[in-house]
């Protein structure tokens, strides 16, 4: 998404699938962090019953990152040039902050990404998405339509 929004587009089979492979990446971001959304839905998630109960929720930390995050979108997207600007910059280390996120929340109930989306849906909220996406992942004529992409970078701390 280099080229001017005027200006013809060039692309190849390559081009396409790496195309193919960032949507897929980004619709997979997003079905596991509305998976993982999921389970704060009254604002908060507890461990354990009644007093003894200890209560998660969004760090200052990543309020700041989600603020900037928006507010760098909106700044940006009010101006049609730097939409490829948004797409390869801040969108893409908006995506990188989710993961790491996820891989966090992940890591706290101490589950494998191959059953994320089981620990989910046996009561840590709705799980339908994930295992929909799963389902996908099993097809084997869907894969070669969506091809899995590689991971992103480690994000460093």
């Amino acid at each position: 998404m280099s080229a001017h929004y005027r200006s013809p587009l060039s692309y190849t089979v390559l081009l396409l699938e790496s195309a193919s492979d960032s949507i897929f990446y980004i619709f997979q971001t997003l079905q596991d962090c509305e998976d993982a959304l999921s389970l704060f839905e009254d604002g908060s998630l507890k461990e354990g019953a009644g007093q003894n109960s200890k209560v998660f929720g969004i760090t200052a930390d990543a309020k700041k990152c989600i603020n900037t995050h928006r507010d760098e979108f909106e700044t940006k997207m009010s101006h049609d040039l730097s939409t490829s600007h948004i797409l390869t910059g801040a969108f893409q280390d908006a995506l990188k902050f989710i993961k790491s996120s996820i891989s966090m929340l992940k890591d706290l109930y101490l589950v494998t990404p191959g059953t994320f989306g089981e620990a989910i849906a046996n009561g840590c909220g709705q799980g339908n998405s994930l295992e929909t996406m799963c389902s996908v992942e099993q097809d084997p004529e869907a894969v070669s339509v969506v091809k899995e992409p590689n991971p992103p970078p480690a994000i460093a701390s």
